[in-house]
């Protein structure tokens, strides 16, 4: 049996050795100019302050901009979309529900995991 102390010594070696790389947050957040691309995929044109302003809210999150983009996809006023726009936005609610309840739906998800007995 494998402990805590295992794992991390196990990753502390394979680090030193250059075979493992951390990813963290800042490493998958979108840059400004990643999401002027993105926007413009979708056809999307915003002043650099509102997308600015929509990565800021967005904490750079992919999917949090691409459900952005696509609310914004044939709005009237991009501009002031973008100003007032904030995690609480329907679209993104309800993606985030959808994504809770698929993922509640995975066999064993909720499943209490047997933990090991100590010696």
């Amino acid at each position: 049996m494998h402990c805590a102390l295992d794992a991390a010594a196990s990753r502390g070696r394979l680090r030193l050795e250059g075979e493992l790389t951390d990813i963290r947050a800042a490493d998958l957040r979108f840059t400004l100019a990643e999401a002027g691309e993105l926007f413009g995929a979708t056809g999307v044109r915003l002043s650099e302050a509102a997308l600015a302003l929509l990565v800021e809210r967005a904490e750079g999150w992919a999917a949090g901009l691409r459900l952005a983009a696509l609310s914004l996809a044939g709005h009237e006023d991009p501009e002031r979309f973008a100003a007032e726009f904030c995690g609480s936005e329907r679209t993104v609610a309800e993606y985030l529900l959808a994504e809770a309840v698929a993922r509640a739906r995975t066999p064993g998800l909720l499943a209490p995991s047997p933990s090991p007995r100590a010696p």
